[in-house]
């Protein structure tokens, strides 16, 4: 089986821990501290196959659309955390967006796609903010003869 799905993850966490501003990059490390921050931690994948024409045979490529999700995590004093979360935000869109490996892994080399994002903040010693944000990759999968 041809699968970009590791190519691509395995990508955005490059992608994510060159942005400025980003002292740590993770992926499925679910332990995180505000201690890290500012960070980007990137959780394996949700999938979902484009809709199939009846005829498709079992081998036949599929379009899948995959969609991680991708945490960034800031503390600053009060008064400029939502400024620092969202420069941060803008920063990782950016990257994912200029990205030519990343857009080369997927469907066309056009498979990159942002979403939104939503937003959280949380008191405790400072003030931290996160910024989930949301994008799908689209690319084909394929089955091969073992």
């Amino acid at each position: 089986m041809i699968d970009n799905r590791e190519a691509i993850l395995a990508r955005l966490l490059v992608v994510c821990s060159e942005v400025a501003g980003v002292r740590n990059a993770y992926r499925n490390k679910v332990k995180l501290s505000d201690i890290d921050a500012p960070y980007v931690a990137i959780f394996d994948a949700d999938e979902e196959g484009a809709e199939d024409p009846p005829a498709r045979t079992p081998r036949a490529a599929r379009r899948v659309a995959m969609t991680p999700q991708i945490l960034a995590v800031c503390g600053a004093p009060s008064n400029e955390v939502g400024t620092d979360v969202n420069t941060l935000r803008s920063r990782i869109i950016d990257a994912i967006m200029t990205d030519a490996t990343l857009a080369g892994l997927t469907l066309d080399g056009q498979g990159v796609r942002y979403e939104g994002c939503t937003t959280e903040l949380a008191m405790g010693r400072d003030m931290t903010a996160a910024v989930g944000i949301s994008f799908s990759f689209t690319y084909l999968l394929r089955a091969t003869a073992a």
